[in-house]
């Protein structure tokens, strides 16, 4: 037999990307920051 172990799944890689973001950090966001600026961004 064989086995793969992987680490837990998180949410960093998402976060990290939020945090990189210009808008972000200058707090120019709203309801649709996420949809707008982060999933188009790929």
């Amino acid at each position: 037999g064989e086995f793969v172990i992987e680490g837990v799944k998180t949410t960093i890689p998402f976060h990290t990307k939020v945090m990189a973001d210009e808008f972000y950090r200058r707090g120019e966001v709203n309801t649709s920051f996420i949809q707008e600026r982060i999933f188009k961004q790929g």
